[in-house]
Parts: C-alpha cells; structure tokens; sequence
C-alpha cells in the first residue's frame, strides 16, 4: 500500500502524511488505532520544533528550530534514521523520516503540530497544518502507523501458501476467502447486486506487481462477470463489507486487489461465482521463492448476486442499480425516479392478482455513440429504461416524464408545441455512422418520432411533465429538434411526425 499527501483542513487534528489527520488526545498521542492502523510507533525526534512570537504590528514570526540530534524509529528490527546537520531544521527532519516509514510497504507515517493553524502557516515549509491538542505550541511528534493489511509473517515454501496468507478477510469456517465490497453493493440475501463491483483485497507483502502475480480466473457464473483486473484501487470509504456482514477498516490510501466487475442481470435468478487463483512468483528471490514459482488455488470466492426484490410503490435515483419490482397485487403502482434536483419520471400502473414481477432501471447517461453523435448539436435529453421492460398490469401504464425543459425557478425555457420526443425502438440494430444512415434508421422505424403520443402541459401538482399510455418502457429522447435538424441536408420521410398536444398532463 502507497500513499500520497493529499489532505483537507480541519481543526483539533494531526497532520498525516498518509490519511486523514488523528487529533492528539496527550503530547505525541495518536487515534490512528481508531482509524484501523493496528500499531503506533512512536519517534524519537526532538520536541520543540518552532517558536512563535508576534509583531508590533500584530502578524506572526514563526524561528524553525534546528535539529540537534539525529531523527530515528524501529520498525520489525529496522532502524530508520534522519541525521542532523547542515542547517537541517527540525520540521524538515520529521518530513524525511515520514518519507522512510511511508516507503515501508504496510506502513504510514503521520506528524503532529502543537498550535494554531495560523501560528503554524507563517512556517513556508508546511502546507497543511493541523492543531495537536494538549501539545505545546511549537512542538512536534512523529509516528509510524502499522496499515491492518500488513503481515510480516515469514512464509515458508510456495506450496504451503494459503488464501490467509495472501487476503484480508479469510473466512476460517468456510476455508475460503471474503469478497468486500462499498456502500451500496450488498443486497438483501447475503450477497451482492449485479452491475456492481468486489474486491480481494491483497496483503500489504503482496504490494508489488512485480514480485508475484495474481491470475483470477471465471469458473462458476462467468457469463455475469464483466472484468477482472488485478489493479491498485483506492476507496471512498474506509469501511469495506462482506458478504457475511463482516467488515475491515483500511486507513485511506491504495491496496492491490483482484477487481470483480459484474454484469447487469435483468431478471430474479441468483447464481454463485466461484474462482480458481493461480500465483506465480515474477522476482527472484522474492520470499526466498524461486522465479516462476506457481500455486494454484480452486473454487475459491463464492460470492452469490440477485437483484433485490420491492413490492409495489417506491422511489429510486436515476442512474443507479436496477431492481426488481414485485407489484401490489389488485392495487394502484406507482414508481417514481429522481435525481439530485427534482422528480424526473413516474409509471403508474394498476395490477390485478395475476401479475409478474419486473426488471427496471432508467439512466440519463448518453451511453450510445450513435445517437448521442445525432443529438450533439441540440438540445436534448435521454430517458433510457434499460432493457425495455414490460409493465405486469391490467392496461396500459402511464409514463410521465418530467419536463428536463424547466429551469430553477420552474419556469418553462421553450414552448410546448417546440417539444419533440423521439424513441429508440431498436438499440441493439442500430449502428449509424452517416447522416444518410441516421435518415434511413428514422425513415424505417429503428428511432420513431412519437410526439403525437405524448400529452404536455401541467399535472395536477403544477409540474411541466410528458405523459403517455404504454405497455412498455424504452429508450426516450425529449428535444426541440427535428428530423431535418438532426440529418441536415438529407430527406426524410418520417412517419408519425406529429406536434405534441398541449393538455392537463393526464
């Protein structure tokens, strides 16, 4: 695991070279235990590393003291040390022995500041400052930080290898290796949701690609797998979850994992995956192993993936994963999208006792070349209810589509009779690359205009919205360009290229 100095302000902290800073509970005390680090080592570096005197008129001036005695800590037997000499000040010091912990594969290094954040600014040399609390102003602590991903256990032969050896989160029950995940993955059955991705974290000893490689391959559910890279991948939490509820808190930096990304899966199946691993040893003399060394491990991973089941009404961020919708038997459905600003579209639907349950997801992403090339040039949006679904109802659903044409203050930026919403009737067929090629898809059908079938205007809430009768859900394209717009020069015979039809919305 590396790390990189990249850090925000805050007060009453440490300041890390590694992670987020740890406030100073006594003088060189540290919470980084708090954080996950699972030792704190502290340094023997001289206390007073600056004073601070005030000027008459009022600003600050700050006197870097010099080291006078050399900057040391042991690590598993090692000494790190930063001698003093020519003129080297402390603060500096304390910045070249973090550098010497920090190149130690598994650990981190963070320095406490005694002081305000405007004492310490008046020093150039520093750029993020932080306030130690219950140290004196000027003074200085170092600490080397044990990551919970290393493991100085010393490995006999390849062939004795195991999956604990190699991965965080070893399940001794089962004998098999953890899969972890972010927020938002797990589902509701003791796995994941599809279209998303886990993680094998790898030991800190197993940093370096070029030491030993790691071949993750597809043995049980390879048709849902969409890739795995064995990459170095920094997370946006520093909790990661299994399966199982277990968890592991990694200090913020990078770690070498076996990247998992999965497919979408449009139905209520679950299946497993399972694994086979295979390690081969790329430097010589690594572990005391032999260049091209190899073990091999089998049906390893079993991580099983479903979609989670709602019934009948809910709410669900555009963009997000799909779900499988079980409606309210002889009951009104209702399922509403939003993004961050407001509601963007609704299906309403009515089913009797003899319904099925439904894939659905809609994305706002202009994930197709073709036609995202065809409306570059305008105004327009997309609505893509991925995979089309059919709706399980009596009659046909209502669609509402929120009008994407009504700025902040709710007010309505072109006139309704401008409107054009155009459906996509044959995504996977369509392969543009002309503008002859773009006429002939609108002239036969593969993209409709299907304005006429949309009725504009306000819904009973006050609410600019599209609304259509349908059975199922597609691809959905709101602009105020016209056929001849999006083709330029070139003819088209569009059929069903009607105005919209200003009304109540319903």
């Amino acid at each position: 695991m590396k790390r990189l100095v990249s850090l925000t302000m805050a007060a009453a902290c440490a300041m890390s070279l590694a992670v987020p800073a740890f406030a100073a509970n006594d003088i060189g005390a540290s919470d980084a235990k708090d954080s996950g680090y699972t030792q704190v080592i502290p340094a023997t570096i001289e206390t007073q590393a600056a004073t601070f005197t005030t000027n008459a008129d009022g600003s600050k001036k700050v006197e870097l003291a010099v080291a006078t005695q050399n900057a040391t800590v042991t690590i598993d037997g090692v000494k790190l040390s930063v001698p003093k000499g020519n003129g080297l000040t402390v603060v500096a010091q304390a910045r070249k022995l973090a550098q010497k912990i920090e190149a130690i594969n598994g650990w981190d290094a963070e320095i406490l500041y005694g002081g305000t954040e405007a004492d310490w600014k008046g020093a150039s040399t520093i750029n993020h400052i932080y306030v130690g609390s219950a140290m004196a102003q000027g003074q200085l602590r170092v600490n080397a930080l044990e990551s919970p991903t290393a493991d100085d256990t010393v490995l006999g032969a390849i062939e004795d290898l195991t999956l604990n050896d190699i991965f965080l989160g070893y399940n001794s029950v089962k004998g098999d290796v953890r899969a972890f995940y972010e927020s938002g993955v797990g589902n509701d059955s003791y796995g994941v949701l599809p279209n998303k991705t886990i993680y094998f974290v790898i030991r800190d000893q197993f940093y370096k690609p070029s030491d030993i490689e790691f071949d993750l391959s597809k043995v049980e559910g390879s048709k849902y797998v969409k890739s795995i890279t064995d990459t170095q991948e920094s997370f946006s939490s520093t909790v990661l979850t299994a399966v199982d509820n277990q968890e592991i808190v990694l200090p913020k930096g990078r770690y070498r994992v076996l990247k998992v990304k999965l497919k979408e899966n449009m139905t209520d199946d679950e299946y497993k995956l399972l694994f086979d691993l295979r390690v081969k040893v790329k430097e010589e003399g690594f572990m005391d192993w032999k260049k091209g060394d190899t073990k091999k491990f089998e049906d390893i991973g079993e991580t099983w993936v479903s979609n989670d089941e709602w019934v009948g009404d809910s709410d669900w961020a555009a963009g997000t994963g799909g779900v499988m919708i079980k409606p309210q038997k002889n009951e009104d459905n209702e399922i509403i999208w939003y993004d961050e600003n407001r509601d963007i579209a609704k299906v309403e639907f009515y089913a009797d006792s003899d319904t099925d349950k439904f894939f659905v997801k809609l994305s706002t992403k202009w994930n197709n070349e073709w036609y995202s090339d065809m409306f570059r040039n305008t105004d327009a949006f997309i609505f893509n209810f991925v995979g089309a679904p059919k709706i399980s109802a009596t009659s046909r659903s209502t669609l509402t589509i929120y009008n994407p044409f009504v700025n902040d203050d709710d007010e309505l930026e072109v006139d309704l009779d401008e409107l054009k919403v155009y459906k996509v009737l044959d995504t996977a067929a369509l392969a543009a690359t002309t503008e002859e090629a773009i006429a002939e898809a609108i002239a036969d059908g593969r993209i409709e205009d299907v304005t006429n079938l949309f009725t504009a205007g306000e819904n009973e809430d006050g609410d600019q919205v599209l609304t259509t009768r349908t059975r199922d859900l597609g691809t959905y394209i709101v602009t105020t360009a016209t056929p001849a717009d999006l083709v330029d020069d070139v003819v088209v015979d569009s059929t069903n290229n009607g105005k919209v039809n200003p009304g109540t919305g319903r």
